[in-house]
């Protein structure tokens, strides 16, 4: 709607102040390091990146840590939470619908021992518009 020529300013001015703030889904990834491994490691590459090697026991701030080393990890980053040793929850911050990580495994120990990534929640999709401005040309 062109508010240049409104005749009637009340109507105009309740839209002074707002801006377009659409929020979407964070993408969620989950890890999940399967066969009960003793020992070894395994690397997740995200975008073409690969981290270096985590430990099939780490700490979920281990496995954020070698994440956000990435150099193109989003500018917003990600967060892992989860057990040592896993399962663990990747969620990428930026709202943004990436491409699913793919896991690399060097575990031993246990039986066939293997990493799966899944993706939990898929990113983008705005759930709302919270508000929206409009400006005078």
């Amino acid at each position: 709607y062109d508010f240049r020529n409104v005749q009637d300013r009340s109507l105009f001015d309740s839209y002074i102040g707002t801006n377009i703030v659409a929020d979407g889904a964070s993408e969620v990834q989950t890890v999940t390091i399967t066969g009960s491994p003793t020992g070894g490691s395994f690397t997740l590459t995200y975008a073409g990146q690969t981290t270096g090697a985590i430990a099939y026991n780490a700490a979920a701030s281990a496995v954020q840590s070698a994440l956000r080393a990435l150099s193109n990890m989003p500018e917003s980053g990600v967060s892992v939470t989860g057990s040592a040793g896993g399962p663990y929850t990747v969620t990428f911050a930026d709202g943004a619908n990436v491409a699913q990580m793919t896991a690399t495994s060097s575990l031993t120990g246990g039986t066939t021992p293997g990493v799966t990534v899944a993706t939990s929640t898929e990113g983008g999709s705005a759930s709302f518009v919270r508000a929206v401005r409009i400006e005078m040309a």
